[in-house]
């Protein structure tokens, strides 16, 4: 029997969407009341944490796509693929990103040094809430508030076996070599995420 959702409010845009909520299906039937605008769901409260949500819609999202460089004009709000956390990964439902001089500006007018692979979605350090986490993730859970630092080092070369990762001569960037933060959601590797208090 479908369970009524008492204390959180839905969005008009989810009334028919399929989606996971803190890793359990739901599907929004109808509208109790336009104005609680709450949703009838298949699943229970207990999908809730620390008052927190997030909801991950089935199939696709918003981002800002960059296919060919040049000025702002270039970048364009696009429906995507949803992303995903795959193993030792988080998904991050985005709240905030910053907008870098280099790894933002320079690369979109393609005169970084490192090519990226267009269709590209920029976008370094973002900030939000854990909405997945992939498996051999075990130190974040949905709900968390965290921030993602875009460096990912390679922990592999004499500067990583030595803690020094800062000076890894195989690092990656979120946002550069991989999709960044101008979305609603990206997946990053576990070991990124700093805890938000």
């Amino acid at each position: 029997m479908p369970k009524a959702i008492s204390h959180m409010p839905f969005p008009d845009w989810f009334v028919g969407q399929t989606g996971i909520l803190c890793y359990e299906t739901i599907r929004i039937e109808s509208f109790l009341s336009r104005r609680s605008s709450y949703g009838i769901v298949q699943k229970s409260l207990s999908v809730f944490t620390c008052g927190r949500f997030a909801c991950i819609p089935a199939g696709k999202m918003k981002a800002i796509v960059l296919k060919e460089f040049g000025g702002p004009e270039v970048l364009h709000l696009e429906d995507v693929p949803t992303a995903a956390a795959g193993e030792g990964e988080i998904l991050l439902k985005v709240h905030s990103v910053s907008v870098n001089r280099t790894l933002d500006l320079v690369v979109r007018q393609g005169e970084y040094p490192v090519k990226v692979q267009l269709p590209h979605v920029l976008g370094v350090d973002p900030a939000g809430i854990v909405a997945e986490v992939g498996a051999g993730v075990d130190n974040f859970k949905p709900g968390d508030r965290v921030a993602v630092v875009s460096f990912i080092a390679c922990r592999k070369c004499r500067y990583c076996e030595k803690s020094d990762e800062a000076n890894c001569l195989n690092s990656r960037h979120l946002g550069l070599h991989r999709w960044g933060g101008y979305a609603e959601y990206v997946a990053a590797p576990g070991t990124l995420p700093v805890r938000l208090s």
